[in-house]
């Protein structure tokens, strides 16, 4: 049976509206999953009727769903209906493309909040997240700096860690948005240790059964055996060592800079990194990646790019990443 993916619209005012019908305007995007958008159905009317009229999207049918009861009982539609869950009764007639809104950002939350709820219920398998806007959200009086501290709060969850993904490179993140000075004073083998085994056991629950992983030191050229840094060697080989006892590969630490040119020849199944730029400079040079929020109750995707304001309303947003995190989504809740 086919998953039933729960499309969050994210920000209207942004490119995400757009890239879920043109998504959604894909026939083979439903030999994958069931899509089932959380959005304003009168928005995204307004859009499609404007992306037909110019020949953007295929001719697809929209219907509105205001209820538990009615999604359940449309569940097993098949394309061109496309199934919008709107019970909001949001005003969104003083919003302009491409500028930030609060409405705009309540409107983001109550989607991800409804999302959670349908999962809750067994109507959902899983969602998809379109971008939303950080400040339009605080605007709306949630302090969260994304969409990811918000599910980590509503669920409970104990520890969330994003995997991020460009077509066979999957990277984990030790730090992400921690000064570098920071990252240094900071660093010990019980972090490392446990970022390694939540790999292995993520890697596990998407379908790869014998993950081979490996991580990255922080020294250039991994410190040399302890002649450009001694961390290598004091804080990451205990933590290896006692990976390698609980049977889990890992291998490692290797020079950064040579590391994502193996993961990419499939050397390995993923990579760990460190610390900020080591990661996102590697792969913003490879493209636009899709991430998998791993930690919570439930599969989770997202595409790497905001809400694209100086684009909004132009319709040359390319779907073809969000996509691809729709169908990631989907494969692995059937793995």
């Amino acid at each position: 049976m086919k998953p039933v993916i729960g499309i969050t619209m994210g920000d209207a005012a942004g490119v995400g509206p757009e890239l879920i019908l043109k998504t959604l305007s894909d026939k083979e995007v439903y030999n994958e999953c069931m899509p089932v958008v959380i959005g304003s159905y009168d928005w995204l009317n307004k859009l499609y009727i404007e992306l037909r009229r110019k020949n953007i999207v295929a001719d697809l049918n929209l219907i509105m769903i205001d209820s538990c009861a009615k999604l359940k009982s449309k569940l097993n539609s098949n394309y061109p209906n496309i199934l919008i869950y709107d019970d909001f009764k949001l005003d969104f007639e003083n919003i302009k493309i491409g500028q930030v809104n609060k409405e705009c950002g309540k409107a983001s939350i109550l989607y991800l909040s409804k999302v959670v709820d349908l999962i809750g219920r067994g109507l959902v398998d899983g969602t998809c997240s379109a971008p939303v806007n950080k400040e339009a959200i605080n605007l709306a009086g949630y302090h969260y700096n994304g969409q990811t501290e918000y599910f980590t709060e509503i669920t409970g969850a104990a520890k969330v860690v994003p995997l991020i993904i460009i077509d066979n490179i999957r990277m984990f993140q030790l730090t992400a948005h921690m000064p570098l000075k920071q990252v240094l004073s900071s660093l010990n083998s019980s972090q490392i240790f446990e970022i390694i085994v939540f790999a292995d056991a993520s890697l596990k629950k998407i379908g790869i059964r014998t993950p081979k992983i490996s991580i990255a030191g922080i020294n250039p050229h991994a410190g040399e055996n302890g002649l450009l840094g001694t961390e290598e060697i004091e804080i990451f080989k205990p933590a290896i060592d006692q990976a390698k006892n609980k049977g889990i590969n890992i291998n490692g630490p290797f020079p950064a800079d040579s590391l994502f040119l193996r993961v990419k020849n499939g050397e390995f199944d993923c990579i760990i990194t460190i610390y900020h730029d080591q990661a996102t400079i590697a792969m913003k040079l490879l493209g636009i990646p899709i991430t998998m929020t791993l930690g919570l109750p439930f599969i989770r995707t997202s595409v790497g790019q905001g809400t694209a304001y100086d684009i909004a309303g132009l319709y040359i947003a390319d779907e073809s990443v969000f996509k691809k995190s729709l169908i990631v989504c989907a494969e692995s809740i059937k793995k």
